[in-house]
């Protein structure tokens, strides 16, 4: 009996052992690295979005959401979700935007000197937009959210996109009111 129950205990400490383990590998989840210069937005102000940056020393690959419907999360460890990041579109973006569709289904981001691509937030697929825009210089991007019309802002001259038709147009900003730094952002 007693070695019984010696074999019994050794058991039980094994199966709270691996329940242990399993746990925090449960409660370990990807959680987006420090960055700056990285692309985000807001999806009906319900999810929450981030794509790429600048970390200590470099790009870092990342996308993730944040269900910002929840009512409580631990400030420690929000419940972000890790998405797919594309896998032929060439380099990490940092200094970049990103913009929403107006039906809140697509994200397009916009990373210099010309890369442009669509993530199908129902798909879970990025495309490449085949536009012949020069992103160089990191310019300020903007979407109006009702019409879907992206604008973007370079140092002289401001850009009009529509998605629906493909249409470019470009506006000259005057001499006198050309500030040359291109820093800043957009609010809408």
């Amino acid at each position: 009996m007693p070695r019984q129950l010696g074999t019994i205990a050794w058991l039980w400490g094994a199966l709270c052992l691996l329940t242990a383990i399993k746990v925090s590998a449960q409660s370990a989840q990807a959680q987006p690295a420090p960055v700056t210069t990285m692309a985000y937005a807001t999806v009906d102000e319900k999810t929450f979005y981030v794509h790429g940056g600048f970390g200590e020393k470099a790009a870092v690959p990342q996308f993730f959401s944040l269900d910002l419907t929840q009512e409580s999360w631990n400030v420690s460890s929000p419940p972000w979700r890790q998405l797919n990041l594309p896998s032929n579109l060439g380099n990490t973006p940092s200094d970049h935007s990103m913009t929403v569709s107006p039906d809140g289904r697509t994200l397009t981001t916009w990373s210099s000197p010309t890369l442009i691509a669509d993530y199908s937030i129902m798909d879970k697929k990025w495309t490449e937009v085949q536009l012949n825009l020069d992103l160089q210089g990191h310019p300020l991007i903007a979407a109006d959210p009702t019409t879907g019309t992206v604008f973007i802002l370079k140092v002289n001259y401001l850009v009009k996109y529509n998605a629906g038709d493909s249409g470019l147009s470009t506006e000259v900003i005057p001499p006198s009111t050309v500030n040359l730094q291109n820093i800043g952002s957009f609010v809408w």
